[in-house]
């Protein structure tokens, strides 16, 4: 079994057209709650101490972390998304790790992909109504 991606925080950014940012900080370091949220534990995730302070760590085979909430509620017009992140080599070679989905038109996806080398890419997919778009 590898471990594979501690994630120590997600942040989003979200702008209106107002040009007014609200940042929505989701610190992933426990297993009781992200942003507020409460959290279905999938697997067996650990919290972990890191040189930047507390993460929780996934196997990259069946660990997973479902939060009952949506940090990119109320985006409409622009947004980023921040993870930081230690990925392992070793796992999977497809390894999602971010899906954030309001409804079947609005949806964030970001994934890592492992090679033979043991080195990864991004693969990232958001979709907003009828667009699209793979980065």
């Amino acid at each position: 079994m590898y471990k594979h991606i501690p994630l120590l925080f997600l942040c989003c950014s979200i702008s209106t057209a107002h040009a007014q940012v609200d940042t929505i900080l989701w610190l992933v370091d426990n297993l009781n709650e992200i942003g507020g949220h409460s959290v279905q534990i999938l697997g067996n995730p650990t919290v972990i101490e890191t040189e930047i302070g507390f993460a929780v760590e996934f196997d990259g085979i069946d660990d997973g972390l479902i939060v009952d909430g949506n940090p990119m509620a109320g985006a409409t017009t622009a947004f980023t998304v921040e993870i930081i992140f230690k990925p392992y080599s070793g796992g999977e070679v497809e390894q999602r790790f971010l899906h954030c989905q309001q409804d079947n038109d609005n949806r964030i996806l970001i994934e890592l992909r492992n090679n033979a080398d043991e080195n990864w890419s991004l693969d990232t997919f958001i979709k907003s109504g009828s667009s699209s778009q793979a980065l």
